[in-house]
């Protein structure tokens, strides 16, 4: 008989167990804002470092998650006043997002807290374990791209 597989011991479920202890501290201590939820200020801030985007752009290669979901957080910050969206003078089916000030303004204070955070984890690790750190997770994203793609 076989021993049961522990799948505490994973590399995928530690990934995963880091992202989401990731999640849970900066909802509870990087969100600047009680109306919006921790995966919409991602998108903010990301839209705040890619600048205007057509949405299909910026969903597929900067956001890179469920088209769905990623339209519903979009739509979401549009209502509450986040993030500005306008149809393209010549293809109407293009739609530009460009943030609100109120966007630039959460987005200033999430991506300072974030870079805080970074900085107070990086502390933990030489630079040269930063350095390693990175070009590893550089190589399991690449394996999923690749994957995706065939």
């Amino acid at each position: 008989m076989s021993k049961k597989l522990d799948l505490r011991k994973l590399l995928t479920y530690k990934l995963v167990l880091l992202s989401r202890e990731i999640s849970n501290y900066n909802q509870r201590n990087t969100n600047p804002t009680k109306d919006i939820k921790i995966t919409q200020l991602r998108v903010l801030s990301l839209l705040y470092s890619v600048g205007k985007c057509s949405q299909t752009e910026f969903v597929q290669t900067t956001l890179r998650g469920d088209p769905g979901n990623m339209s519903r957080y979009i739509n979401s910050l549009i209502s509450k006043g986040y993030i500005k969206a306008a149809s393209d003078k010549k293809d109407r089916r293009i739609k530009w997002l460009t943030l609100t000030q109120k966007g630039i303004q959460v987005a200033k204070i999430y991506t300072k807290e974030r870079s805080l955070h970074n900085e107070s984890l990086s502390t933990v690790f030489t630079n040269a374990e930063i350095t390693q750190l990175e070009k590893l997770l550089d190589k399991a994203t690449s394996y999923y791209h690749k994957q995706n793609y065939q």
